[in-house]
């Protein structure tokens, strides 16, 4: 009976830790520790248990792409817009219902879009694949922003579908 019991109060205590993890990564992205966060969120997404969760998606994604906007941070992390890019086509994959996004906010999706529309507008002058590839990404991140949040982002979309 006393085995059943801790093992009991070692799960609680375990999903208790896990669930404050997540306060934990909010709390520094809300301070704007946006390093501090990544280091939290890569620890919380190398466990198993956490890679099955939507909402380690949703922060590793947002987080990411808080990095990739920073350009000091990106020159730091070479490989973070594609990294960010994988999160949040795992986070979409996992929550197609956008749950986490309409609770929690949209800015990462916001950020990797201005991200990929500048790097267009740099590149606006040069034909050929990789242009193409860019706006393809672009496409994608407008497509699933929330359009309703402000009137510029619903004329963009019209403008880009056309």
């Amino acid at each position: 009976m006393k085995y059943f019991f801790s093992v009991l109060f070692s799960i609680v205590l375990l999903n208790v830790a896990i669930a404050q993890d997540y306060k934990k990564i909010t709390t520094l992205q809300v301070l704007g520790k946006t390093e501090e966060s990544k280091v939290e969120i890569d620890k919380m997404a190398a466990d198993p248990k956490a890679q099955g969760k939507a909402e380690t998606w949703y922060w590793k994604s947002k987080i990411y792409a808080a990095i990739n906007k920073n350009e000091a941070l990106r020159a730091k992390y070479p490989t973070i817009a594609k990294d960010a890019d994988d999160a949040f086509k795992k986070y979409l994959e996992m929550d197609p219902a956008f749950a986490l996004v309409k609770e929690k906010g949209a800015e990462g999706f916001f950020d990797m879009y201005k991200c990929l529309l500048f790097t267009v507008i740099i590149f606006s002058k040069i034909n050929g694949l990789i242009l193409r590839l860019l706006l393809i990404q672009l496409l994608f991140y407008m497509r699933h922003m929330p359009i309703r949040m402000h009137k510029k982002w619903r004329m963009l979309q019209s403008i880009i579908t056309v």
